[in-house]
């Protein structure tokens, strides 16, 4: 049951090392890992089940899926779908034996809330805060390197695992608990400052 998580510059650094890999990259960034065609397995195309059979060319590397979406904390343009986790979790029940990354670009928000998800889908339900024990060894809460998983993945997980917001609950339990109010700022500053934000207003050239 190996998962690990990490930011992009150490994933790229260490992706040799695993057998499946989940990359959670922005949206048309294009900048995410890749791992080269030269020691990739099989792709999964489509949805689940997914097709593990190797490439026929006698490689064993790891397989790789790639996600793209925002790291927004609410519903909106960008942000993850539903369809996206139930994928990233189908992906992962592949390798419940082998060992599996998880990483996005910081290693602090959309790469801990899956690796919070699929850690609970795999303990089972009502073992939620056991998951969230779990996640926080995996990728410690540091405060120099603060832990927030996205909570927009977290709901849709939820209601993908069918915990009736258990999974949403049991870590936001952690951050009334331990986190103090510099770090509830960076909760703060990713859930509600972009509704300070003024409207967009259209801009006309200036001959």
């Amino acid at each position: 049951m190996s998962l690990t998580v990490l930011p992009l510059k150490a994933a790229r650094e260490r992706y040799r090392e695993f057998d499946g890999i989940i990359s959670i990259e922005d949206a048309n960034s294009g900048e995410g890992l890749r791992v080269p065609a030269s020691s990739l397995s099989s792709l999964p195309v489509g949805p689940p089940p997914f097709d593990m059979a190797e490439d026929g060319e006698g490689r064993d590397g790891p397989h790789q899926l790639v996600l793209a979406f925002e790291d927004l904390d609410e519903e909106g343009y960008g942000a993850a779908t539903h369809q996206q986790i139930v994928i990233a979790l189908a992906f992962a029940r592949l390798f419940r034996d082998r060992s599996l990354l998880v990483h996005c670009v910081k290693g602090q928000a959309r790469s801990p809330a899956l690796a919070l998800a699929i850690l609970a889908d795999r303990l089972g339900p009502g073992r939620e805060r056991e998951a969230v024990v779990e996640l926080l060894y995996i990728r410690p809460d540091d405060p120099h390197d603060i832990l927030g998983p996205n909570l927009h993945v977290l709901k849709l997980a939820d209601a993908i695992l069918e915990r009736n917001g258990a999974l949403f609950q049991a870590w936001m339990a952690y951050e009334a608990i331990h986190w103090n109010d510099k770090r509830s700022q960076y909760r703060y500053w990713r859930m509600e400052a972009p509704k300070l934000l003024p409207p967009e207003r259209e801009t006309s050239e200036v001959a």
